[in-house]
């Protein structure tokens, strides 16, 4: 992996003066190069010409995700919000390896839900659906973090739980192990858990409740394909030990795939966010050695973007005045992720909050409508109604007058019009004052 350090240096650089740059792990020295254009990392400063907005370049971004400088924001805390990024160049490697470092994180501390998915699949546009944002019936294989509690009745699963799932594109996804395994409708669906070794239970998630939550809360998942074997190990930012998650064989993984990230909430709620994704591929099976130098890169490089730690020059003197500006620099970088992650809170609620309101004035404004149409009609018959029956009694009264009389004086008719013209009037001024009160 020699030249990794300078390159990415070059990369920030680029970034700095604004320049759109692909985002990608360089090639390691002797290996294959299979991965550029696939990999990004924060920060993010890469903004659209036209829109003004962030974006990851390479990725395509959907739903509800949002690109921050520090993150990419696949969910917020809100009820059905669905987000996701995909991306259009494919990889086709014996052997490759994907360091993904998240932060699932939310107010409650014991309901939250639904969780993230990677994906790696034939497919390469995103089709929104109901498995973590994505489509069902995938082809390909989905590696799903879930922290939605399924009452799983054959597992038992303890959540947040983290599983992988191959489908080849005609089975559904049935997170609810009801369907008894030898059953002819188990065959038609793919069940997280239920292949021997193709899951585990990990607390990946971080309640922002604590007190000692920060933005530097984080996990860190690594998933490597070789020689037809697909393994998981997860660990917590700053731990000592990868936790051993998943192993199982999975055949088929190494022709033209696609990644993608999705997130989904429901009823219950969580922000998703990614902060590096790192993709490596290699034409032939690798060495263990070859993939854990992988790893350690990646940590490496992830944790001095996240402090704004620079590489020193070589002839750079090491006195403490350096020391402390370094020190001071990284705590600014954490404050300002700090404020960004508090911000897209309340951006978020201030776009809630307006479209509850504008919600609620349109729907005022219709009830205000159906009001004073339905007065002016009930009060507009009750005098009609008034008017008839007043009428009808004028008119017997002139008849008997006339039998009595023998004929209809022009006074009669004048006092006649004069009633029907009075109410009619009545009538027009209650309907003028009602819409006045009304409105």
């Amino acid at each position: 992996m020699h030249g990794v350090l300078p390159a990415l240096a070059a990369m920030s650089a680029a970034f700095d003066a604004g320049v759109p740059v692909r985002v990608g792990v360089p090639k390691h020295g002797g290996v294959g190069a299979a991965g550029a254009g696939l990999s990004f990392i924060a920060p993010f400063d890469a903004v659209n010409a036209y829109t003004g907005e962030r974006y990851v370049p390479e990725w395509e971004t959907g739903g509800a995700a949002m690109v921050h400088r520090n993150f990419v924001r696949l969910t917020s805390d809100a009820q059905g919000h669905r987000g996701w990024v995909s991306n259009g160049v494919p990889l086709a490697s014996r052997a490759w390896s994907v360091m993904l470092k998240f932060r699932v994180s939310g107010q409650n501390a014991q309901l939250y839900g639904d969780g993230l998915a990677l994906w790696f699949v034939k497919n390469a546009a995103h089709v929104e659906g109901d498995v973590f944002g994505r489509e069902d019936r995938w082809n390909g294989l989905g590696v799903f973090f879930d922290t939605f509690q399924n009452l799983d009745k054959a597992h038992h699963h303890k959540h947040p739980y983290i599983s992988a799932v191959l489908n080849d594109g005609e089975q559904h996804y049935e997170p609810l192990d009801d369907t008894p395994v030898h059953s002819p409708s188990s065959a038609k669906h793919v069940i997280p858990g239920r292949a021997e070794g193709s899951g585990c239970s990990f607390d990946f998630r971080f309640s922002e409740a604590r007190d000692d939550f920060s933005v530097l809360n984080a996990t860190w998942a690594h998933l490597v394909y070789n020689d037809g074997r697909l393994t998981l190990s997860v660990r917590q930012a700053g731990a000592e030990h990868w936790v051993e998650c998943i192993a199982i064989d999975a055949p088929g993984l190494d022709g033209a795939h696609h990644f993608g990230l999705s997130a989904a909430t429901g009823d219950l709620v969580d922000n998703h966010d990614v902060l590096a994704l790192f993709v490596q591929g290699w034409d032939q099976p690798v060495q263990p050695a070859d993939i854990e130098r992988a790893r350690a890169h990646a940590l490496d490089e992830a944790d001095a973007r996240a402090l704004d730690v620079g590489a020193p020059a070589a002839d750079a003197p090491a006195d403490e005045h350096a020391a402390e500006l370094q020190r001071l620099r990284s705590t600014v970088a954490v404050l300002q992720h700090r404020l960004e992650y508090e911000l897209s809170a309340v951006r978020r609620g201030v776009q809630h909050a307006k479209h509850l309101a504008e919600h609620g004035a349109s729907r005022l404004e219709e009830l205000q409508h159906e009001v004073i149409a339905g007065l002016s009609t009930g009060v507009g018959r009750e005098v009609d109604r008034r008017i008839e029956g007043v009428t009808e009694d004028v008119k017997e009264q002139i008849e008997r007058l006339e039998k009595s009389t023998g004929g209809l004086s022009w006074s009669w008719w004048f006092l006649f019009v004069c009633i029907v013209a009075l109410f009619g009037h009545a009538q027009l001024r209650h309907n003028k004052l009602m819409k006045t009160h009304f409105l």
